[in-house]
């Protein structure tokens, strides 16, 4: 890292020379978070470059460079420092282990340091596994107990924050690898921070349903999820987004977010979850209005009237007893279902209802009714400027219009090593 000056009225400019991408990248957003304006040169002849293009008063107030890269290395850069409008000031990082060597620089500059730093993708032998568990869960003290007789956890204090800011603190920090314990809203919140990334995300269910942590095969005993997140296999899995949100199963809007408001109202009265689901779905039946929205996909736009529109990652299932479940083999993108009349929705949440409290769902409601789908982006717009969306169970206000994209193989998530579900 070479300093200089910047003038105080503009944002600092920093220069980030480094052969690796994905350090390049994490580097990148760590400095542009804080403000600071980045570029980029993957080896030293093009940073070379950007530094002598420079202006007088427009130097890089800190350029970081890699020691060793292809062609023009890092120590080659410092000593040709002064060409490149650098002060003497430095610290250079190196991708490499057990690095020894040092600018030449180095002695006779003692404000110079060496970092070393590894750059290798897996985590080192000592490195601990930063652990978040959700307070909240039920099974939160259960999980705590298995992760304290692990010597590969570092189980991080309960914290008044939002999850995602001790989150991305961790991911700077270095952590190559994650452990959220929680239900589906808790992975969702870390799976929004290391979407994109290398780092791995491992967990251990601690929710009601557990959708994602079930598809991953990641059994719910908290011991079990323990050893597969510390020796497990990390996979690409997919998601999508909704404008700048993340989900990982399921996006709806319409009859759907009212259920959910109405059944966490009914649940902070300590009334049972299956129970307050069963009144949420025939209060949301009684209740069922229709709204205008107009769907854009692949450029063809349509006004629909509907109740409901359910977007999911991976295709599904659209008969009941086991409609919403993946389906073995289906594509891989966003299914889009919604309904057209509310009539045949109150069939539907009918039918869900019956399913909710044991009924053999034989008699599946028609289909007819039922636009069915798989597509990469869609868009959706309403008449109110701001629309609640539910995400993975949980409602967010989100200003619209609603863009919708799929987010293919975003994120790694540790599996068993020997599982292999399929992709969704």
């Amino acid at each position: 890292m070479f300093a200089g000056g910047y003038p105080s009225s503009e944002k600092p400019r920093i220069l980030i020379i480094e052969d690796e991408p994905a350090i390049r990248s994490a580097l990148r957003r760590f400095f542009g978070r804080r403000g600071w304006e980045c570029y980029e040169a993957g080896d030293g002849a093009v940073g070379g470059e950007l530094l002598l293009a420079c202006a007088p008063g427009r130097e890089y107030a800190v350029v970081i460079s890699d020691l060793r890269m292809p062609g023009y290395s890092g120590i080659q850069l410092h000593d040709g420092s002064g060409e490149h409008r650098i002060n003497k000031n430095a610290v250079c990082c190196s991708s490499m282990r057990n690095e020894t060597e040092t600018p030449a620089a180095n002695a006779d500059t003692p404000e110079v340091a060496l970092a070393v730093a590894s750059g290798a993708s897996s985590r080192g032998t000592h490195e601990k596994i930063p652990a978040f568990v959700n307070p909240k869960s039920d099974s939160a003290e259960q999980i705590r107990d298995a992760l304290s007789d692990s010597r590969t956890f570092e189980v991080q204090p309960p914290d008044d924050r939002d999850l995602g800011i001790a989150l991305r603190e961790a991911v700077e920090r270095g952590a190559t690898r994650l452990l959220v314990a929680g239900g589906d809203g808790t992975v969702r919140s870390a799976a929004e921070v290391v979407a994109g990334t290398t780092v791995e995300l491992a967990i251990i269910p601690g929710g009601t349903l557990n959708h994602f942590a079930k598809f991953h095969e990641i059994p719910e005993d908290a011991k079990e999820a323990a050893t597969i997140a510390a020796n497990g296999e990390a996979k690409p899995a997919d998601a999508a987004y909704v404008n700048h949100s993340l989900f990982l199963n399921t996006s709806s809007v319409g009859a759907y977010v009212k259920f959910v408001r109405f059944r966490e109202r009914l649940e902070k009265l300590h009334i049972p979850y299956a129970i307050a689901s069963l009144v949420a779905t025939l209060r949301t039946l009684v209740w069922l209005r229709t709204f205008r929205i107009t769907l854009s996909v692949d450029g063809v736009r349509r006004e629909i009237d509907t109740p409901l529109v359910f977007i999911a990652v991976g295709e599904r299932e659209v008969q009941f007893p086991t409609l919403g479940d993946q389906k073995e083999g289906g594509d891989r993108g966003m299914h889009v279902v919604l309904v057209e009349g509310k009539g045949r929705a109150r069939v539907m949440l009918m039918s869900a209802a019956m399913v909710a409290r044991g009924a053999d769902g034989s008699s599946p409601p028609p289909t007819s009714g039922l636009q069915s789908f798989m597509t990469e982006s869609l868009r959706i717009d309403t008449r109110r400027p701001r629309v609640g969306v539910a995400l993975d169970g949980e409602i967010k206000e989100i200003e619209g219009p609603l863009e919708y994209r799929f987010a293919r193989d975003t994120l790694r998530v540790v599996t068993p090593a020997s599982s292999h579900p399929a992709p969704g």
